[in-house]
């Protein structure tokens, strides 16, 4: 596939996306010969993204574009990738914070194409923030209350 949808584990569906309107992303995505499309929402005290309003809609939303030059192009959240852009700017050996620092820095480096659909369906920043939960997480504390009680009944039946 010319287009890969990546999303990290700790980031937790919250909603489905209707299946017309990703269609409609990766028709744009080849239209405008983006490197990616963010799927997810620009969170309020989130200042890494650099992000500029396009003239373009997708389902009454606004798509947004990552501005050129410093900016953070690689982030482990939802996003669709072109599948060959992605692998070009992976390093061998990056754990997932270094890849994210690291790989926006060389995708930052040379023009880039990166857009954003500004839409909240899943935990962001996530349910966990390096092994610890997130402030997100503790809204879902009580799914992971019941998937630990879930776990220990499994367990205890082995």
């Amino acid at each position: 596939s010319k287009w890969i949808l990546y999303i990290q584990e700790d980031m937790w569906l919250r909603r489905n996306i209707d299946t017309t309107i990703l269609k409609d992303i990766i028709k744009y995505a080849d239209e405008k010969n983006a490197d990616s499309i963010k799927l997810h929402f620009k969170i309020y005290y989130y200042d890494s993204y650099i992000l500029e309003p396009t003239e373009d809609f997708i389902g009454g939303m606004r798509i947004l574009k990552h501005s050129q030059g410093e900016n953070l192009l690689l982030s482990h959240n939802a996003t669709i990738w072109r599948k060959d852009y992605i692998l070009d700017n992976q390093k061998f050996g990056e754990d997932p914070w270094t890849n994210e620092i690291e790989g926006s820095k060389r995708m930052s480096s040379k023009p880039h194409n990166h857009y954003l659909y500004n839409i909240h369906w899943h935990a962001q920043p996530g349910i966990s923030d390096q092994g610890e939960f997130s402030q997100e997480g503790f809204v879902y504390g009580h799914i992971v209350v019941e998937m630990k009680n879930m776990e220990l009944i499994y367990n205890m039946r082995k």
